[in-house]
């Protein structure tokens, strides 16, 4: 018979909290790496840490990284960007479906909260302003117009449905995965935004963005959302 100890208890106790407050951290767009270090050094203590930090989040803004001019239609779109390949698809889906429809496009690039509040690490902002970068030549090079650009904070999912209601948009076209991370621990992007979102959601893969005349023209994309098309 396996004889439990108080000290066997004690690092259960520990291992299973540290556990819950790494998990909900990251969930709520925080650092992986870094709140999984905390939660498993500190113990208990994650707990007013992890409290602290969901208050400081709330200060994050988003930034804008280059400011866009306007396409001939009517519609305002927003597209996520990670720098994965469904990424990379469901921008041309949209350069391709949508294409003189569009009136507005906005790409935004989630980091973490603490990426982007950090000031010691700023590769990932890097990173962020890089891909941005290389998504927005090949918007110019697609539809010949120059697409505004921003970085958002905290759970990708969240954060790209709050600023597409903030800032009106009416559209939101995310890939089918993004960089790799694990569903099970982030939670899926695009089972999120599928779940009774706000305003409509387009989700892409490279097999959808390659099939011509996927949109019907005639479709009244435009209309306000719960109106008869």
């Amino acid at each position: 018979m396996v004889s439990v100890t108080a000290v066997d208890l004690v690092i259960a106790a520990w291992f299973i909290l540290a556990s819950l407050v790494a998990i909900f951290m990251v969930r709520r767009g925080h650092s992986p790496a870094k709140w999984t270090a905390i939660a498993f050094l500190t113990g208990p203590l994650a707990v007013p840490l992890a409290a602290w930090s969901r208050y400081r989040s709330r200060g994050i803004r988003p930034t804008t990284l280059q400011w866009g001019e306007r396409g001939p239609g009517s519609l305002s779109v927003l597209v996520g960007i990670d720098g994965s390949a469904a990424a990379h698809a469901a921008l041309h889906g949209v350069a391709q479906l949508l294409d003189d429809r569009i009136g507005r496009l906005t790409l935004a690039y989630v980091l973490d909260y603490d990426a982007a509040a950090g000031k010691e690490e700023a590769q990932p902002r890097a990173a962020a302003a890089d891909t941005l970068a290389e998504a927005a030549r090949t918007v110019e090079e697609l539809l010949g117009v120059r697409p505004t650009s921003i970085v958002l904070a905290g759970s990708p999912a969240q954060a790209l449905m709050e600023h597409a209601l903030a800032a009106a948009h009416d559209l939101v076209v995310i890939g089918t995965h993004g960089r790799g991370d694990a569903d099970w621990l982030h939670g899926s992007v695009a089972s999120a935004l599928a779940q009774e979102p706000p305003i409509r959601v387009m989700i892409l893969t490279a097999a959808t963005a390659a099939r011509p005349g996927l949109i019907d023209e005639s479709a009244e994309l435009d209309a306000p959302l719960g109106q008869p098309e």
